[in-house]
């Protein structure tokens, strides 16, 4: 059992790292330009994500009401319920 939902955490914590955030402020199409054209036109949408500490915080929710406990959360002053890192 602990496997099964070691695989759902994980496939959870992937499928948040993998979500852009939507800012309804990266495309206002009644913003103009300078020359008076339609900003949304030339302007090309940044997409932002979820902060490792966003992913944490939601998975650690997740894992307690599944019934688990985030095993690495204070383990040697781990400040943390997954162990996350940032690859580009």
């Amino acid at each position: 059992k602990s496997g099964r939902l070691a695989r759902k955490f994980l496939d959870r914590a992937c499928r948040l790292a993998q979500q852009p955030l939507h800012d309804e402020n990266d495309t206002n199409e009644n913003e103009t330009n300078d020359d008076g054209t339609n900003n949304h036109h030339h302007r090309r949408r940044q997409q932002r994500y979820r902060t490792t500490a966003d992913i944490d915080a939601r998975l650690h929710r997740y894992i307690l009401e599944s019934g688990a406990y985030p095993s690495p959360l204070n383990y040697a002053g781990f400040s943390r319920s997954i162990c996350s890192s940032i690859n580009e």
